[in-house]
């Protein structure tokens, strides 16, 4: 889900529900992945530290959170809180390390039978189940991938496709990060997140009819946007980085902050929020807008990728400058930084 894009459609009109319930809570305006593609992004979440320190970077290795990397679930078991995760994504399954700390997982791939409408079913049932434990219950929502992987569409968002869009492009890249922009998969991408927010509309309604918000911490976020939202040859655009991060509950004010936030800011900022103590000796930190001690005065995302070019990519309030190795990252993830190019790109002019 890309921020950027909620923020050029209007997030009231794309996703209502969503927009409705967030109203009493925080939605950055600055938030942004410390990764541009789901494995590394994910593990980044759920430990608070960079890719390069977990190393959930291979696409095609197996992989597994080193066991000296504490992952949230295991936090919040450890304080009591009864957790669970109704998980439809391939790259964090159970084996990778998220089983850890996790009292119920279930886990179902995106094509056998988990689209949002299960998952928010299946956590609701969950809520209603263990109603008088502490709850940690966590849900990963793969429908707007369908677009990229160029799967059919949801019913409700196909019938309100235009014909002219309903085809296949034949646009789907070597990957879904390098599907590149196409007209018809974001008016696609547009309907189908509108009807992941129908489905979310369910979820809020049981939430606030069984939990008042000093009882509840409710967190929206995703891993990455998407590379065919923009009409560009990088994939560290805007609408790819820029994720969406809206929290409401127990200690939460009205706000829409314009403080930068990166993704491995999630963790400390829910343990925070919990009145758990933040680890010393992970990257994250708790933002000001939350209780913490400091702003950033930056982001950092960084592609490292085999096959690829190694790039960096820092973002402040005028620039956004950006690190590429010259030779690609071998298979093993050896990056060579002997030869490199740079570049300062203002941020209001995009020059």
């Amino acid at each position: 889900l890309s921020q950027k894009y909620l923020e050029d459609g209007g997030l009231p009109e794309l996703m209502p529900e969503t927009s409705a319930f967030f109203r009493d809570g925080l939605v950055s305006m600055r938030a942004y992945a410390n990764s541009e593609w789901t494995l590394p992004s994910k593990a980044s979440i759920h430990t608070g530290i960079y890719s390069t320190e977990h190393q959930m970077l291979h696409p095609k290795l197996p992989a597994e959170i080193q066991p000296g990397h504490k992952v949230l679930a295991e936090y919040l078991r450890e304080a009591g809180y009864y957790t669970a995760w109704f998980c439809s994504n391939w790259r964090t399954t159970p084996t990778m390390g998220y089983l850890r700390g996790i009292d119920r997982f279930l886990h179902r791939n995106l094509t056998g039978g988990s689209d949002c409408k299960d998952i928010v079913m299946e956590a609701i049932e969950h809520l209603a189940a263990f109603r008088d434990k502490n709850l940690y219950v966590a849900i990963s929502l793969m429908d707007l991938h369908h677009v990229a992987d160029e799967i059919e569409e949801h019913l409700l968002a196909e019938v309100e496709t235009a014909f002219e869009y309903r085809e296949k492009r034949d646009k789907k890249g070597d990957t879904s990060v390098q599907t590149w922009y196409n007209e018809a998969k974001v008016v696609k991408y547009g309907h189908e997140i509108k009807r992941l927010d129908h489905f979310l509309g369910v979820l809020y309604d049981y939430v606030k009819k069984h939990y008042a918000d000093d009882e509840m911490l409710v967190i929206l976020h995703s891993d990455h946007g998407q590379t065919y939202l923009e009409d560009k040859n990088v994939i560290y655009h805007e609408s790819r980085l820029k994720i969406p991060f809206m929290i409401r509950g127990r200690g939460v004010a009205p706000q829409q902050p314009e403080e930068w936030i990166e993704s491995v800011d999630i963790l400390p900022s829910i343990l925070h929020l919990c009145g758990l103590e933040v680890p010393r000796d992970i990257d994250g930190r708790v933002p000001a807008c939350l209780g913490g001690e400091a702003e950033r005065d930056s982001v950092l995302t960084q592609i490292l990728h085999p096959d690829q070019t190694y790039k960096a990519v820092i973002k402040d309030a005028t620039h956004d400058f950006v690190f590429e190795t010259e030779e690609a990252v071998l298979h093993d993830l050896t990056v060579n930084l002997a030869a490199y190019k740079t570049r300062l790109i203002n941020r209001d002019t995009g020059l």
